[in-house]
């Protein structure tokens, strides 16, 4: 489902969303450090491929997105407005091999590493610490669930984030929201020779 809101400007702003877990789902850890993988960061696929590649956006990125009853997987990125369909086109294609396939090997241990290595900021302040414990309250979880989240971090495998993605991402349900001018689309821009 595509769903556009023209305003005037030259750039666009467009998210894509999908369903996906629960904050109390036994996948939580395996589909957060997927994210982490596909488009939290500046090492992600995503913003390799939209910013490092083609030049396309700034800030391009994705996270988990928990309700009380739901929860999503939410894609944004801003671009110019005539890249609109090629740019989501492209993410859409980099969804599917994502799930299809996985990480890799490598992407895994890079990205067990960092939310290991970060989680000790989650609770460097106080008011950090009233984070963690709101978080705690509103979901209903034990007291010792970032204790168990580290270990089910560290023990992760391909296969097990492999399986946690497919069963929980379809692309068959993704919704496109854009924001920006409906103008003439083009293709994406080429992808600059770095050997030149």
């Amino acid at each position: 489902e595509v769903l556009h809101v023209e305003t005037d400007g030259g750039q666009l702003q467009v998210t894509l969303a999908l369903p996906a877990i629960l904050r109390q789902s036994p996948d939580y850890a395996a589909l957060t450090v997927a994210n982490d993988i596909f488009g939290a960061g500046v090492h992600s696929r995503l913003y390799k491929e939209l910013r490092t590649r083609h030049g396309l956006s700034y800030s391009p990125g994705s996270f988990l997105v928990y309700g009380m009853a739901d929860g999503q997987l939410a894609i944004h990125w801003q671009c110019a407005a005539q890249y609109n369909r090629a740019s989501q086109d492209r993410v859409e294609a980099m969804l599917k091999e994502f799930i299809a396939n996985g990480p890799t090997l490598e992407e895994l241990t890079q990205a067990k590493q960092r939310i290991l290595s970060s989680s000790p900021l989650r609770i460097a302040t106080n008011q950090a610490i009233l984070g963690q414990l709101a978080t705690l309250n509103v979901f209903d979880l034990p007291l010792d669930t970032i204790k168990v989240f580290h270990r089910e971090v560290r023990a992760l495998t391909l296969g097990g984030v492999n399986t946690a993605i497919r069963r929980n991402l379809d692309v068959r349900q993704l919704l496109y929201t854009s924001i920006g001018p409906d103008i003439e689309q083009v293709p994406l821009p080429p992808v600059p020779d770095m050997a030149g």
